[in-house]
């Protein structure tokens, strides 16, 4: 979990430093982007972020909780979380930028799928999760 100092911010400093880190984020493109997190975060925030990423992209593809927790090493509770906010269309922008590229996102499902079978030796994609709309 991250750790955020004690020392808090105002609405407004907060405010004004995420824009600020939204707008560097923004004007980097992909080979810009991966340098940038290589330098800004660390192995575990880098992985930590991984991971979110892969569940959200796991859990729009209907795959069940506990199969994603066991198989990313992560908690049930944290994969639950995140499908709660899935629910309530929280990544809808998420989704839409992780599924803009077919081909990319395909190879990205390909790879999580490898992963949830342990490289092929367990069944494929047994459980299929619907989405209520």
């Amino acid at each position: 979990m991250a750790r955020v100092s004690k020392q808090t911010l105002t609405q407004q400093q907060e405010s004004e430093l995420a824009h600020q880190l939204t707008e560097v984020v923004g004007r980097l493109n992909s080979d810009l982007a991966q340098k940038f997190l290589t330098e800004f975060f660390g192995k575990e925030e880098k992985l930590m972020l991984a991971k979110r990423l892969a569940i959200i992209a796991l859990l729009s593809e209907g795959r069940p909780i506990h199969r994603i927790a066991t198989y990313l090493h992560v908690s049930e509770s944290t994969v639950a979380k995140l499908y709660e906010r899935y629910e309530r269309h929280e990544f809808d922008y998420t989704i839409k930028a992780l599924t803009k590229n077919k081909k990319d996102y395909t190879e990205f499902i390909a790879i999580l799928d490898s992963i949830l079978t342990v490289g092929g030796i367990m069944p494929h994609r047994n459980y299929i999760i619907k989405r209520k709309h």
